[in-house]
């Protein structure tokens, strides 16, 4: 192993070769620090042995113990050749929340921040406060800001297209009440609470809570959309559920967690034409609601037996505290009596002592 490894050190691809031909484990990492053959030819430059040892299936993510990987050793060093054969291999340009990117700016490295970022490298993802063209600035690459901000600007544009698309797909497939493309859509990353632009800003959610699809309800419930979005003016699904008739979708809204004092008011289940319909939903409603309030007084209770667990265990705290200081002072008084006894005894003793002698000397 250590003759594949020496021959990434120093560039030697024909020692690399006959090592790999001889079974040299391609994955070898070194005792020291983990590095691969793969990560010292990309630290040093050897742009024909990266390949090399791409081509024998070297992974190009492996990395050593620290973290680094064989695309950050290449980046750091300015090393744009291997760059490029590490994307080329499959190198993931955005690894670790955007580090060789976020290190490319921050050497004014504009030749390796244009292949990272055409690489798909994410220039408006901060891993930091500060985006990639404070990077470069702070460490005095102003020349290279402009082309980060030019293109920090079209990808989220390219973002806001997309996320645009997706949530037009998933509305429309909520609007239709098709769960399969609901599905389909949430999978390629729609955003759930979406807001349609031209439709009161209605959400997927609401326009299947509206027409009474509760499978499709229930699928954007279970992917995580927010009951409690509003509309421009101010409905919730729950309101486009009750006012509509649409018992099942009320009780699907309802055990999701949707309370009917979040509407505002804004809840008619008497304007439900057939009268069971809306007697059913009127009874839900006012079962989740003692329900909710049930809840609130529970949770209501439990913090005020907190809040008293919180004080009593303070006074015990204070008490202990007080007991402790009076205990400190008794020791306290106990010693200087001591002390003061223990002077007087001395004192008396030498009274004695001095006495003594006297009446020696006047004998």
């Amino acid at each position: 192993m250590a003759e594949l490894y020496a021959g990434a050190y120093y560039g030697n691809v024909l020692a690399i070769e006959a090592a790999l031909r001889g079974g040299a484990d391609i994955s070898w990492r070194h005792p020291q620090a983990g590095a691969t053959a793969l990560f010292v030819a990309c630290e040093l430059g050897h742009a024909e042995v990266v390949r090399v040892l791409l081509r024998w299936s070297a992974n190009p993510s492996a990395a050593r113990d620290d973290g680094a990987t064989p695309l950050r050793a290449a980046v750091m060093h300015r090393r744009h050749d291997c760059v490029r054969a590490l994307l080329e291999a499959g190198a993931a340009a955005d690894e670790n929340e955007g580090e060789p990117l976020r290190g490319a700016c921050h050497q004014g490295d504009g030749e390796m921040a244009n292949l990272l970022i055409h690489a798909k490298a994410d220039p408006t993802r901060h891993a930091t406060s500060r985006s990639l063209a404070e990077v470069a600035r702070e460490a005095g690459h102003e020349a290279l800001v402009p082309y980060l901000l030019e293109e920090m600007k079209l990808v989220e544009a390219r973002k806001q297209h997309t996320a645009a698309q997706d949530g037009a797909a998933l509305y429309s497939a909520a609007y239709s009440g098709d769960t399969v493309a609901l599905a389909g859509a949430l999978t390629r990353g729609a955003e759930v609470d979406w807001q349609h632009p031209q439709w009161p800003r209605s959400t997927a959610l609401y326009v299947a809570c509206e027409l009474g699809h509760v499978a499709a309800a229930r699928v954007l419930l279970e992917a995580g959309a927010d009951h409690s979005v509003e509309r421009d003016d101010g409905a919730t699904p729950l309101v486009a559920a009750v006012n509509f008739g649409h018992v099942a979708v009320v009780r699907a809204l309802l055990e999701a967690g949707a309370e009917p004092a979040q509407a505002g008011g804004q809840l008619n289940p008497g304007g439900v034409a057939d009268r069971a319909l809306a007697s059913e939903i009127a009874a839900l409603l006012q079962e989740a609601q003692a329900s909710c309030e049930a809840a609130r007084r529970r949770a209501e209770e439990e913090r005020r037996a907190a809040e008293a667990a919180r004080r009593a265990a303070e006074e015990a705290a204070e008490q202990r505290r007080v007991e402790a200081e009076a205990e400190k002072a008794r020791q306290e008084a106990e010693a200087a009596a001591e002390t003061a006894r223990v002077e007087a005894e001395k004192a008396r003793v030498e009274a004695e002592a001095a006495a003594e002698k006297a009446r020696v000397e006047a004998e």
